[in-house]
């Protein structure tokens, strides 16, 4: 039996994804199967696993920090995988890539300086851009026909103008699952280069790839752009540890460095990984690579069912396979629905969670994401719910 296929019970552990929908829709009486929010429902790598086991058995969990051990193995891995170089001083701890967003433009921009973010894009970059009192700037996507494309005239335009400080990267892209080229890649570097705007690149799903797919980190580009650039990554989303809260954030100049410093550690006293989260790490980054490469595969055929699904009974639904992210970008428009009476359906018919897509931006309105890392006869199930709920639609 593939070790994916194991369904594993996540009710009363205190899983968000299972146990608290009621934080994203207040007024559910029901319970519903939830593929909303992202992490995966799989086992962790045994490696992982044995890790957790033996860091336990020290008995004593006291304040850890990152050695020597740790630097050297995140190092190698991201010379190994994403073809650039970084040292120890360059690697910064943060619980988690939205608190790094935060953080970061806390400490490089100032009130009503303006953001830009490429929507539909994760909630959360908009949310951190509006509480922190800055103003968020769209250079919405070009959606072809599912295939999601950058707008570079209108990203110059707004890059050139200089109330504009930041460009917040998602790649790859969540929701819509693209992975962005080398050749764009360059394209979004020149233009920060040429404007000299802040260039944060969350690549938190660079792992999670499609076969057959190259992806290009920005670090690539790093020496033309070290004044500038931030890259955020975790081994959160890639490993299933997210609630183990560690995010390893990459800064390369000086100044950015102490900025950072100055905001994380003597305004907020953020400064310490868990010693599980470092133990966590180490064995990902050193063992988990097979581990890697099954749950990819077992992903990719997740996405090539729920195409063949929808092609074959829910023709009007529109979706293209993500090139990467274990996220799946559903386009409900040629339905007669509201936003509202979508959710409403699937929530209240199909006894189903997604996430609305108009979380996502007003370029999201009638989409629904939808995490697909589960094993297949949760997929199955959700779907042949989502099927009879639309059928005469």
């Amino acid at each position: 039996m593939n070790k994916f296929n194991v369904l594993n019970e996540r009710k009363n552990t205190n899983s968000i994804k299972w146990d608290f929908i009621n934080f994203m829709y207040p007024d559910l009486n029901h319970e519903v199967l939830p593929l909303w929010v992202a992490d995966m429902d799989f086992e962790c790598c045994g490696s992982i696993v044995n890790s957790l086991k033996e860091r336990a058995e020290s008995k004593i969990y006291g304040y850890s920090s990152f050695d020597d051990e740790y630097y050297n193995i995140i190092i190698k891995w991201v010379n190994q995988k994403y073809g650039y170089s970084i040292d120890k001083n360059e690697i910064f701890y943060s619980p988690g890539i939205v608190p790094a967003l935060g953080i970061l433009i806390r400490a490089l921009t100032k009130e009503k300086d303006g953001i830009i973010i490429q929507s539909p894009v994760y909630y959360p970059f908009k949310n951190m851009i509006v509480n922190n009192h800055r103003t968020v700037i769209e250079n919405n996507l070009i959606n072809k026909n599912g295939y999601y494309e950058i707008d570079f005239d209108d990203l110059e335009e707004k890059a050139k103008n200089p109330n504009n400080k930041m460009l917040i990267l998602c790649s790859p892209h969540n929701p819509v699952g693209r992975v962005w080229s080398s050749e764009e890649i360059e394209k979004i570097a020149n233009i920060c280069i040429k404007y000299n705007i802040y260039l944060v690149s969350d690549e938190i799903h660079c792992d999670l790839i499609r076969e057959g797919i190259s992806f290009t980190s920005m670090g690539k580009f790093k020496e033309l752009l070290k004044n500038q650039l931030v890259i955020c990554t975790a081994p959160s989303k890639s490993f299933n540890l997210a609630g183990l809260n560690l995010s390893n954030i990459f800064i390369f100049n000086e100044s950015v460095k102490e900025l950072w410093k100055n905001e994380i550690t003597n305004k907020m006293a953020v400064s310490n990984p868990t010693p599980f989260a470092i133990s966590a790490t180490k064995a990902a980054y050193t063992k988990g690579d097979e581990w890697l490469k099954e749950v990819n595969k077992y992903i990719d055929n997740n996405l090539i069912y729920l195409k063949e699904f929808l092609d074959k009974k829910l023709p009007n639904v529109k979706y293209l396979i993500p090139e990467g992210t274990y996220l799946a970008w559903l386009d409900f428009n040629n339905y007669d629905l509201t936003d509202e009476e979508l959710t409403n359906i699937f929530l209240n018919e199909a006894k189903v969670a997604f996430d609305e897509g108009k979380l996502f931006g007003k370029t999201g309105e009638k989409f629904q994401r939808i995490n697909v890392a589960c094993p297949r006869v949760i997929l199955e199930e959700a779907l042949e719910k989502v099927y009879e709920a639309l059928k005469t639609k």
